[in-house]
Order: structure tokens, then sequence, then C-alpha cells
């Protein structure tokens, strides 16, 4: 396999002949005669559609959701239909299994690569090629749970979708899922995913029962705790894009209380000026650091940001924020943050909203929407509790926000909150190696399509990330569905000590490293 989606960096260091590579590997795909194109529409017909550069539905969305990636414009799209749209009924999953399985024959034998869209949210643009790319983004079908809440649907399925349909027909069922409504099951999950429910009830990959799979020859497997257990330990947690691609999902529904048993939730989100930043992470890392499960039903994200492109407009939009639900009443939240809401520090401006935690997040209370446009993401892994000195640190960072085009996203900081549930599994559990941590911390700087500070917005990015880690404020290690293209050492970032057994278990699984991109998990030889 010729055909590099590689990443530009090397550690910090630009790769001079990446754009070459990848304009070859262009160059290659319009050489595939037409009528090898029309038998691969032809052999997916049923689960799958093709689309070409210079069709409708092609022009509307090759683009990957950070735009930063969009010079990498596929060969072609494989479209996988909704399962609710297959017209024979009988078994509308095995059509899908089977367009897939020709997918990736056909690209082995044109030697392309592939990449898997789900909802398109790689941050590092690990869903975008130059060869074939593979989308499950319309996907929105529920199967109807088993009598003991087994839930099953397609990778592409989206919070919007989901949390609306479990509300309306299948209540009992709840899974955590993701903060932003347009990310998709089949990245998140393959990931970890980390959300507004993962304290309560763990990450969506702890809640995984099974997975349907294609692998490199075009074959499907089920894995799950009897069949293919290397393998369904490995996908959780490590089964982004690694070992095959994966077409629908199971998971263990939970039992959402109703609102008169303890199904009432309050959504929160509290501003305060940033120079106050230290007392609100103080209060949270405290709280999530509790072995009390008391303290598992608060779930959030802590904000320490700003916006602008010009100096003035920047220093008015800084702030720090927490957004996130509690499970339980207001009153009940009131007294837990009861030192910040009335302390000596006050916010600048407080929002809370009661009512079913059902419809929370059915609808928008509960999503925060990841960065558009273009930007970059750098991340870490907080395992000791922040300083006041680290706080101070942050603060600096942001207020040195180089600024940028973007009208509505700048740069800062996002701690979302690990313990709880997610800490009672060891690191070694499942493929999903981050069990100790307080917070995801994660650098976001968003700029505009042609931005006059697109430099200066990447290198505070690296900069500010390059001093925490130098100061040990943040670990080695990051969230894998933050990815990086500029790590050295991103084996261990993401993986820490299970990496080695996850190269056994894709030598087992894709011993030729047909599912490959610039970090994806290498087979051992030999």
């Amino acid at each position: 396999m010729t055909d590099a989606d590689d990443f530009p960096l090397t550690g910090n260091a630009f790769r001079s002949d990446w754009f070459e590579r990848q304009q070859a590997a262009a160059a290659r795909h319009r050489l595939i005669p037409q009528k090898d194109w029309e038998a691969l529409a032809k052999d997916i017909k049923g689960g799958a559609e093709l689309h070409l550069p210079g069709t409708a539905w092609y022009d509307a969305n090759y683009r990957p959701q950070n735009h930063f990636y969009s010079y990498l414009r596929p060969a072609g799209i494989v479209r996988v239909l909704d399962q609710a749209k297959i017209h024979d009924l009988t078994d509308p999953q095995g059509l899908v299994n089977t367009a897939v399985g020709r997918a990736v024959r056909w690209a082995r034998d044109h030697k392309m690569r592939i990449a898997v869209r789900s909802g398109g949210h790689s941050y590092a643009g690990f869903s975008a090629t130059t060869g074939l790319l593979i989308d499950f983004g319309g996907q929105q079908t529920v199967y109807e749970p088993t009598t003991d809440n087994k839930i099953t649907f397609g990778t592409g399925m989206q919070g919007r979708w989901l949390y609306p349909a479990l509300r309306d027909r299948y209540p009992n069922a709840y899974i955590p899922t993701g903060r932003c409504p347009t990310v998709a099951i089949g990245g998140l999950a393959l990931g970890g995913g980390a959300g507004f429910l993962d304290r309560k009830w763990g990450l969506t990959c702890d809640q995984m029962l099974q997975s349907t799979m294609v692998t490199a020859d075009g074959k499907v497997l089920v894995c799950d705790d009897r069949h293919e257990q290397d393998l369904f330990w490995a996908i959780r947690g490590a089964g982004q894009g690694n070992f095959g691609i994966h077409t629908s999902f199971q998971f263990q529904g939970q039992p959402l209380p109703t609102a008169g048993n303890g199904g009432i939730a309050t959504f929160f989100k509290i501003t305060w000026n940033i120079e106050d930043a230290f007392p609100l992470i103080d209060l949270v890392q405290n709280i999530v650091q509790e072995k009390d499960k008391e303290f598992d039903k608060i779930e959030g994200r802590l904000g320490i940001s700003t916006y602008g492109l010009e100096k003035e407009e920047i220093e008015k939009n800084l702030n720090t924020n927490i957004i996130g639900i509690y499970h339980g009443g207001k009153d009940e939240f009131e007294d837990l943050f009861e030192p910040l809401i009335r302390g000596p520090v006050s916010p600048v401006e407080v929002e809370l909203a009661e009512g079913p935690l059902a419809e929370f997040l059915s609808e928008s209370y509960a999503f925060q929407t990841i960065p558009t446009v273009k930007y970059t993401s750098k991340s870490g892994v907080v395992d000791r509790p922040f300083s006041p000195d680290a706080a101070q640190k942050i603060i600096d960072w942001v207020k040195r926000w180089p600024g940028s085009a973007h009208p509505t996203e700048g740069g800062g900081v996002a701690l979302f909150t690990l313990g709880g549930a997610i800490n009672r599994k060891a690191p070694d559990e499942t493929a999903f190696f981050h069990r100790r941590g307080i917070f995801f911390f994660n650098i976001d700087a968003s700029f505009a399509e042609e931005d006059p500070r697109q430099g200066a917005v990447l290198n505070w990015a690296q900069d500010f990330y390059l001093d925490m880690r130098e100061h040990r404020y943040i670990s080695e290690h990051c969230y894998q569905s933050f990815p990086d293209r500029s790590l050295a050492d991103w084996e261990h970032a993401y993986y820490g000590t299970n990496y080695p057994k996850l190269q056994r278990i894709k030598a087992h699984y894709d011993p030729e490293n047909f599912f490959q991109y610039a970090q994806s998990i290498r087979p051992t030889t030999g």
C-alpha cells in the first residue's frame, strides 16, 4: 500500500514531501478506469451508493468537519445507507456489511487507502483521505431494544438523532454519549466516549456489548465478550480505524429514572471573570476526586477562553465558565456550589434549569458543539490537582491569544471531568487507558478559512501545550479522540502500557496493515 494520507508533521518538524505525496496519490486515482468505478457502484448497490467528484452530493459532502484538511479530497465516497431506507428489509444490516466488504476488497485491488467517516469529527483529519472514503453519516435507525434494554444502531448514529428517539420510543435504554450533537457513535465509542453521563454510568465504550466489523479481506466478524474476545477488548478505546470497519454496535441501555423517581436534573451554565478561574477549578477537581458515588451526579466541562481578532475584542471576551448536568434538583445543586454562586467571588451570569433528564438530553441543553471551520487541538490528561500556579499559567496563555478572524470562536482550554464510574475500571480492563485522571485537558484554537493569523494561532497552541507539559501540569498522556498529528510518542500518549497488546491484536486481524493512517496501531512483526 503506497497511497499515503500521512501526517505532515514528524514531532514538530514539517515533512516537506507531504503535499507532493498527496498530489501523487490523487493523480494515481484519476487513472482508475471509469468502468472500474462503475463495477464498484454495481457491487455495493442495495447497501451503499457511490459518489464521485463532480456530482452534487460529493461536492456538498466531501469536506471533513475540520476544514483545515479540506485538501484531502477523496477519489470516491461510498455512502452507506441507513438501514431503514434499504428496500430489502429482511436483512438490511447484511446488505450494509456486504457493501462495505466489497468496497474494501475493491480498494485493496486498486491499491487505494481507505478512511472511515461516521460523523467526520476527527480533530486531526483522520476521517479524510485522497483514497476511498466510507461514509456512515446518514444512519438514523435505532433498532427496538431487547427486553433487557440491549439496543443496536449503526456506526453513523449521531446524538441529535439518538436521544430524541430514545426519549420518544425507548425511555429505559439510555446510554452515555458525547457532548456534541453531530458526533456519531462509531468514532465516539471506539475511542472511549466521554460525555455528560459518563461519571454516573461510565464511558460509551463501557456500555458496548457487541460490534459487527468488516475485516481487511472483506469478511464480517461479530465481537463480544464470548467471540473474538481480544478484538472486543481492543475496540473499546482503540478501535478508531485500526482493525476494520465497524458497521453496527449493540449497547447496554441504562434505565432512566422517571421525574418522580430521581429523574430530575439541573442543567447549569455559570460564567465568571477569567481571574476567578482557580477557585472554580479547585472546587470542581475536589468534587471529581470524591470517592462517594453521590458525587458522580455532577458532569461538566469547564472552559477558559476568549475570541476576537484585535486586542480590545480579545480582552472583552475573556471568561471562565462551567456547563453541565447535575443529576438532582436545583436546590441541591445550589447547595453544592454555594461557595461559588454566593461566595465572595460572584459569577457574572448564572443559568440554571430544572426538569426531566430525558428532556435535557433530547434538546440542546446538554450539548456543546466542537470547533468549526478550521481549528487545531492539543490534549492532555490531568492526573494530579491543579495548583494556583497551574491555573495562573492557563489564564496567562489564554490572555496571550494572538487573535483570529473567526467571528464566534477563538482559543482557550476545556477541562472535561473524569472520575466516578470511568475511574472505577482498571487501565487495562479495556483498551481505554486513561482511568486515573481528574480531567481531560484540551486546548482549542479556531481560525477562519482565509485567516491572516493562522500561523500565529498554530504556534500559540503548540507553545501553550509544550509549556504545560514542561511544568508537568498535564501528563504525557492524551485522549485519543482529541488526536494531535504533531505528537512524537503518540503510541504511549494514547494507549499507555496497553499498546504492545494492541499491536499483537492488530497483527492477528490486520497483519498486512491495510487499515492505516498517520497514528494507526502498527502490527507486531516477526
